[in-house]
């Protein structure tokens, strides 16, 4: 039986072309940095920059920053982790069906879960789509909690926490109706891929590592050879996705897990530089 669709905390929303600044207090369903202590309207707005909304049950103990972060979760009833349904996918739980489905059998009906802030939903957004860029760019809109049994298995929506795993999907979901506004975009977020390919060769990376920044040259680092049947309109996204990889890899403290925010669709978007969204 599908369930009440809830709201989501992502921080991107959906338009016709890039999205303007959110404004605060906007619905008055949500509760924005703004109706915080002055001290706080910073942190708050880092970690939920589009509100939050007031049904969410949050419980008023901070976390280290001050703001809230930990919601009680009992959106579901015990029978929904108990009664998955047959034909659920679970496509990223199972590693499109590698691994077997996982069931849960000891569950509290009401528990203290972590609220994902906008870093940590975009940051597992940007792991999803590397992984499974196929099947995340033709995802049906998720109407209801029922829909997270395409993605998820009874164990990481249960240890996760549902909320959180529906600001995920709705959170790719809002990217992809950004992205198929215009077909460059997608277009560029697969040449990136196609650079970060060619970079899982220590030897390539090397080369890369070693070229001139000044005088970058894609025949130099990848060879005509490599890069033979891909359309001409690749190759400035090619050499714009191997300056930024460059860039990253000159730098490897920026590459240490948690050493920088993610990069969030939205910047990358309005930037006009979609194929150095996901890189490395």
């Amino acid at each position: 039986m599908a369930q009440p669709q809830p709201a989501s905390a992502g921080d991107f929303s959906m338009s016709n072309g890039p999205s303007p600044p959110p404004q605060a207090n906007l619905d008055p369903d949500r509760t924005y940095a703004r109706d915080q202590p002055p001290n706080l309207r910073e942190a708050f707005t880092s970690f939920y920059p589009n509100g939050l909304p007031n049904f969410y049950k949050m419980l008023q103990t901070p976390g280290p920053e001050g703001v809230v972060q930990t919601y009680v979760e009992d959106y579901l009833p015990v029978g929904f982790y108990n009664n998955p349904p047959v034909d659920a996918r679970a496509v990223f739980s199972t590693s499109n069906g590698s691994n077997p489905f996982r069931f849960m059998e000891h569950l509290l009906p009401q528990r203290r879960v972590h609220l994902w802030s906008s870093d940590e939903v975009q940051s597992a957004c940007n792991s999803l789509r590397k992984l499974y860029w196929e099947v995340i760019k033709d995802m049906p809109h998720p109407y209801c909690w029922d829909s997270l049994w395409d993605y998820f298995d009874a164990q990481d929506i249960y240890n996760y926490g549902a909320l959180n795993l529906w600001n995920v999907v709705s959170q790719l979901f809002l990217e992809n109706q950004s992205i198929a506004l215009d077909v460059y975009n997608a277009f560029s977020i697969e040449v990136g891929q196609w650079v970060d390919r060619w970079l899982y060769d220590d030897e390539n990376r090397d080369k890369l590592i070693k070229s001139n920044e000044t005088g970058l040259s894609i025949n130099g680092v990848i060879g005509w050879e490599a890069m033979k049947g891909l359309p001409d309109d690749a190759i400035h996204l090619i050499a714009s996705a191997l300056e930024h990889r460059r860039s990253l890899l000159l730098s490897p403290e920026k590459l240490r897990p948690g050493a920088m925010k993610p990069n969030h669709f939205k910047e990358f978007y309005e930037k006009g530089h979609l194929e150095n969204w996901l890189g490395v």
